[in-house]
């Protein structure tokens, strides 16, 4: 897409923190909405099937999402970030996940994760496109350009595949972690 002469690419856009680029706590917002816009929650997450002192499957979700894509991958910090970190707190709710726990709802709901952060890296594009070209072009015009770009395939994919990336990381450094 072309916004002020240029061409805005989403490879370009999008900082390993995305808070940074979101004000006053949106960046959770975007989570929580990507987390309740999955197409079938049901069938990804097991709702109902997990011992009552355990995090909800869904709040994993949340939090997974929220901390990679702010830039926060090894499970060891993100579980005492959740101590912390208000925001980290509120998608915990009752029950604070250990390292353990996060390293294994990702292995077992890799694909579901993989689709939320996704969806959160795609908004949070189009966000900064908004506030980026919002100013120099018709607001009409950005509107339209921007659900083209939410139903471009291309621009899906190039997100799916930043997810993962992300994803691969948090592996990568709980891997190195267990290995010390």
């Amino acid at each position: 897409m072309h916004c002020g002469g240029r061409q805005f690419l989403a490879n370009d856009s999008l900082p390993p923190d995305l808070d940074a680029l979101l004000s006053g706590g949106n960046l959770l917002k975007v989570v929580l909405e990507a987390v309740l816009d999955l197409d079938d929650p049901a069938q990804c997450l097991p709702f109902t099937d997990h011992p009552a002192d355990h995090p909800h499957p869904q709040r994993l979700l949340a939090l997974l999402a929220y901390c990679y894509a702010s830039g926060l991958y090894d499970s060891e910090q993100i579980e005492q970030a959740a101590l912390a970190d208000p925001a980290l707190r509120s998608l915990c709710g009752a029950t604070y996940p250990t390292s353990q726990d996060l390293r294994q709802f990702r292995r077992q709901h890799r694909t579901v994760l993989r689709i939320c952060l996704a969806k959160v890296l795609l908004e949070t594009w189009r966000a900064q496109f908004w506030t980026r070209c919002a100013d120099e072009m018709n607001i009409r015009r950005v509107d339209y350009l921007l659900a083209q770009a939410h139903s471009n395939r291309d621009l899906q994919s190039h997100f799916a595949k930043a997810a993962e990336e992300r994803i691969n990381c948090a592996v990568a450094l709980d891997s190195m972690a267990l290995d010390d």
